[in-house]
């Protein structure tokens, strides 16, 4: 098995911002595969902050945003979750 980082472009769900965590609604095809609802983005050490962004607090100034990452199900609540390698300003872009 392989997994490999995919974008997935969206808008930043106001005040979701977290404990590293934030949410987000998920645009365009990979919308598909999260059936409309907000998807929780999951940030830690080796998360990279790019195209403006320095740390997950200048996230809450934007509104369309990339993450780069794994799409997988938490198996506490089957929800799917990102797991974030990259989050860029895409208004900045």
């Amino acid at each position: 098995m392989v997994l490999r980082n995919w974008g997935f472009n969206g808008t930043l769900v106001a005040n979701s911002i977290s404990n590293g965590t934030f949410q987000m609604n998920v645009n365009g095809f990979a919308g598909l595969l999260i059936p409309n609802q907000p998807i929780t983005v999951y940030t830690g050490a080796g998360t990279k902050f790019r195209s403006g962004f320095n740390a997950i607090g200048d996230v809450s100034s934007a509104t369309n945003i990339r993450v780069v990452g794994l799409l997988v199900k938490d198996p506490t609540s089957g929800q799917s979750v990102l797991l974030a390698r990259y989050v860029d300003d895409m208004d900045n872009d």
